[in-house]
């Protein structure tokens, strides 16, 4: 087991990078939803509850997701239900619409694979861009940022990470990308935005051989970029 100093070593900024396969589904767990038309829609797993909120801008015909631009155009997702009744890993994909952030014009659709696993992606309502991401995003507190932290023991079909994006361009450009190195234990669970460039997260692991702890940590952007930051790191040698 690497040293609490390996596990949490700072890491450097990343300018682009090329998002992976998620973790198991984003928004397994349901947040609430509200009919507010100017609060997020968030429906977990209840696409019907989204469908009915955002009727005057997404449909549904059998396995077509239908989303409406504001460009006039249409976004259509289609699962691929023989590939996935073939049980054809590579090519069955299942999108469901998840959400709708309103204050920033962007759907959110979780793009599930065949029996595990998935995607989440954030589609502007604007012009159908779209970004792949490991988790549920997080919008820092003026909208400037989001992050996706995503964590998971499922090495094989899943990503551990932390995503930063820039939403000054559409689609959204990565800031930075940190991916927990192979062998090492580290589970880091988004917390909270402090400002636009300071995020804090946890991080469950382990200390030399002793039992799992959960530590406070967080991601902050420097004059050279984002770097982690382990603030617990200190007290614990």
């Amino acid at each position: 087991m690497a040293s609490i100093r390996t596990l949490l070593a700072l890491a450097v900024v990343v300018t682009s990078c090329s998002p992976a396969a998620q973790n198991s589904p984003s928004l397994s767990q349901s947040e609430p939803s509200t009919s507010s038309s100017t609060a997020d829609i968030l429906c977990g797993k209840n696409e019907g509850e989204c469908l009915k909120q955002l009727a005057s801008l997404a449909t549904r015909d059998g396995d077509q997701l239908r989303l409406k631009l504001t460009n006039g155009q249409t976004k259509t997702f289609t699962t691929m239900r023989r590939a996935c009744e073939a049980n054809i890993y590579d090519k069955c994909l299942q999108y469901r619409l998840m959400g709708y952030f309103t204050r920033h014009s962007q759907f959110l659709v979780d793009v599930g694979y065949l029996n595990h696993g998935g995607i989440t992606l954030l589609v502007s309502s604007q012009t159908g861009n779209h970004i792949r991401l490991d988790a549920t995003p997080h919008y820092s507190p003026s909208g400037k940022r989001i992050a996706a932290v995503s964590a998971s023991e499922a090495e094989d079909h899943a990503a551990n990470s932390i995503q930063i994006w820039s939403t000054t361009s559409d689609p959204p450009k990565s800031e930075w990308r940190y991916t927990v190195p192979k062998g090492e234990y580290a589970l880091y669970e988004f917390v909270g935005w402090d400002g636009d460039e300071r995020l804090k997260m946890t991080v469950t692991t382990r200390i030399g051989q002793g039992p799992l702890q959960s530590l406070p940590v967080e991601a902050v952007r420097t004059n050279n970029g984002w770097k982690l930051m382990p603030t617990a790191l200190n007290e614990l040698n």
